[in-house]
């Protein structure tokens, strides 16, 4: 972890880019520093502090509102003494600019009365399936006609081909051959993506902090793929029996 000189700019002369633990006056204009009117400088042109002892975050004095050290025992602007009363000077939060908002896209003129067209319909369509599901009537059928089939699958003990993994290959395969084949993909780990947060410690520095996760690439994993022959009960054929008449009947299987 680094500590580095927040900014400030001065509010009576516009002089700005002055380091907040270095210029507790604003060496154009004697003006003490506000700090509230501190803030994190880019990263390329940070000051580092070297050899920093930190006594804590500034106390701002009760008679002229000039940021103090927490060691200090008076006001070195007005010589007022420090004590209980006097508020800690606020901290500039670390946040990233907030998510640029697109703008709402005007409607075009049409879908107005096309919404109002398909909500229409919908209206429509729900008033005609109430009446339908509570307007009844009784009407008399006659039967035309009987059509029915029945079917009974006939199975066959036969040798068939499978395949499977090798692993998994079952103990009565005959003529076994194996090929390599992925089978899967296993994570493995691929660098490091880190990012650097920055907190004011509220003296006129700030110090980083570097968090980092470990980024991961997908590789195949490969196995043996077996192809073999087995004897298995597979469908031969279906004998199938169809009438016309009231009396279903199964077929007689061949």
């Amino acid at each position: 972890m680094a500590t580095f000189e927040m900014w400030w700019d001065c509010p009576r002369c516009g002089a700005d880019k002055l380091l907040g633990k270095t210029h507790r006056y604003c060496p154009s204009c004697g003006a003490p520093q506000e700090a509230s009117a501190r803030y994190f400088p880019p990263q390329h042109l940070a000051t580092e502090v070297t050899d920093h002892r930190f006594v804590g975050a500034d106390v701002v004095c009760s008679g002229c509102d000039t940021p103090c050290s927490a060691a200090a025992a008076h006001c070195p602007s007005c010589g007022a003494p420090m004590g209980d009363d006097d508020a800690l000077a606020a901290r500039v939060a670390d946040r990233p600019p907030p998510p640029a908002v697109n703008p709402p896209k005007p409607r075009p003129r049409w879908l107005v009365p096309l919404l109002s067209a398909v909500g229409g319909l919908l209206v429509l369509g729900v008033f005609a399936a109430v009446i339908t599901a509570f307007w009844t009537t009784t009407i008399t059928v006659t039967v035309a006609g009987v059509q029915w089939e029945r079917a009974v699958e006939v199975e066959r003990f036969q040798t068939v081909s499978d395949a499977s993994w090798c692993d998994s290959t079952p103990s009565d395969a005959r003529g076994v051959s194996s090929t390599r084949k992925q089978r899967s993909t296993r994570s493995v780990p691929d660098g490091q993506t880190c990012t650097t947060s920055r907190s004011d410690n509220g003296d006129g520095t700030y110090s980083t902090s570097e968090s980092c996760t470990t980024n991961y690439r997908e590789e195949p994993v490969y196995d043996q793929w077996c192809t073999y022959q087995v004897d298995r009960w597979r469908t031969d054929h279906w004998d199938r029996a169809t009438g016309s008449d009231q009396h279903p009947r199964w077929p007689a299987p061949a």
